[in-house]
């Protein structure tokens, strides 16, 4: 019988080759993302929109584009006579100098208005500088969120305790109001907010800003808080001025100025779209 255990196994030692060497250290690759977003710095900043400036030293009325109200709804006429001159305030200026007004029943202060028609804004700046010295002391105002003649929002002012005639007397002048305009006959506009008082003078510059955060808007007369309203369906739109029946009044230093969102927690960097 053949040496070994009773197992038939030998009782001799089978020699077993050494493994291959391990390196030391290891390392695991990290696994390929697909569509990885870029990485953004913290803390994370909305870029800032455009702004626009207006001096018209250049001369010109570049953008800007007048919108009378229909001849048919108007006791005068018109047409408005908007131009760039030499001014009162700071070299030339924006002017209108046409006595444009209605409507016809003179309830409503209508006239002529003026629309920056190259650009859109929801949350907004828009500051500029005010001088009339006029005969007449009728109504003057700004437009926002326009997107037509028949739908935009605007403040109005108006000093003159004659108008609008055809008003009830609670509703004459001295007054102040924003309004939404909401059709092309009467009632031309619903009325939001209206306050027994002027807010501009004659013969004086004034610095006028409107801010608008949402559906809040604010005018402010040299830094102070005039008048303000909310608007749940306000979406944006165009901005520019408004007049009723007032002459020889000019507008300088313009500045429009887009406001990004608030930006309320991180998520929001990501869904929430510039305004």
């Amino acid at each position: 019988m053949s040496s070994g255990n009773r197992f038939g196994f030998s009782k001799g030692t089978v020699p077993i080759p050494n493994p291959k060497p391990i390196q030391t250290p290891i390392t695991i690759q990290n696994p390929i993302a697909i569509n990885e977003p870029m990485p953004l710095p913290e803390p994370f900043i909305v870029p800032s929109t455009t702004v626009v400036n207006f001096t018209f030293e250049e001369g010109n009325m570049i953008g800007w584009t007048a919108v009378d109200e229909l001849p048919s709804a108007l006791n005068d006429i018109g047409p408005s006579k908007w131009s760039v001159v030499d001014g009162p305030i700071s070299g030339k200026a924006l002017l209108q100098n046409s006595i444009i007004w209605g409507d016809k029943a003179n309830a409503t202060p209508l006239g002529t208005s003026l629309i920056y028609d190259l650009q859109e804004w929801n949350d907004l700046n828009m500051e500029f500088d005010m001088f009339t010295n006029s005969q007449y002391r009728n109504g003057f105002g700004m437009v926002w969120g326009w997107k037509a003649k028949t739908a935009h929002y605007r403040f109005m002012t108006v000093i003159d305790p004659v108008n609008p005639s055809g008003a009830p007397p609670d509703q004459r002048a001295p007054l102040s109001m924003i309004q939404r305009r909401i059709r092309d006959e009467p009632p031309y506009y619903f009325t939001m907010v209206f306050k027994k008082e002027a807010s501009y003078i004659h013969n004086a510059i004034i610095r006028y800003r409107l801010e608008i955060r949402g559906q809040n808007f604010k005018i402010y007369w040299n830094n102070v808080l005039i008048i303000e309203a909310n608007a749940l369906m306000y979406q944006g739109g165009k901005v520019g001025f408004t007049l009723y029946g007032q002459n020889n009044i000019y507008f300088d230093n313009i500045k429009i100025e887009g406001v990004p969102p608030d930006i309320t927690n991180q998520m929001d960097r990501f869904i929430s779209p510039l305004k």
